[in-house]
């Protein structure tokens, strides 16, 4: 997420880059971290999806 905000703060990305991957991760009903928070994502695969 750090990376994220200072990309936005230099233009990179859009100004609601972190905005809307904050709602994706953190969203209580279908949020990545409610569904995969305990797992390491380097081991997520396609059939995690």
């Amino acid at each position: 997420m750090l990376k994220g905000k200072q990309l936005a703060e230099s233009g990179e990305r859009n100004a609601n880059y972190i905005r809307t991957s904050r709602v994706f991760l953190d969203n209580d009903d279908w949020g990545l971290v409610r569904h995969f928070g305990q797992r390491d994502v380097r081991e997520l695969t396609t059939r995690d999806w």
